[in-house]
């Protein structure tokens, strides 16, 4: 088990320091200690758990051996062509913005007889009920 550059008497020195530190700061405030674990959480994972690996392999390197690009992935390039709305060079289309205009609507489909009828007598019967509410009254 790799200590890193400190070794046992610096990270026992580090951690008598931080629960000094904690105890200092739940004597002047109780609350304040749940932002004091919570930051040291923060810093310790921004300093001491992000260290680069000295065997330079990650679980992605398992299921990607040769580290090519995976299929649907964004590259930078691709990222900037579409920002920059140009045409992207797999498809030769554009990707939308005011290089590629909304395609026009298609045109209603003409209605048939029957269709016409139908919409005829649900208007009638429609009215019929209006103007026999306005009897009521």
């Amino acid at each position: 088990m790799a200590l890193g550059r400190m070794g046992v008497a610096g990270w026992t020195g580090l951690g008598i320091a931080w629960a000094a530190g904690g105890f200092a700061v739940g004597v002047w405030h109780n609350k304040a200690l749940a932002l004091y674990i919570s930051l040291s959480i923060l810093v310790g994972l921004l300093t001491v758990g992000l260290g680069n690996r000295a065997s330079g392999m990650s679980a992605y390197s398992v299921f990607n051996k040769d580290g090519e690009r995976l299929d649907g992935q964004l590259t930078a390039a691709q990222f900037e062509d579409e920002m920059m709305h140009k045409d992207v060079k797999e498809t030769g289309k554009t990707q939308g913005g005011a290089a590629n205009p909304p395609k026009p609507k298609p045109k209603p489909k003409e209605e048939t007889e029957s269709e016409r009828m139908d919409r005829l007598l649900q208007e009638t019967r429609k009215q019929i009920y209006r103007e026999a509410r306005v009897r009521r009254r």
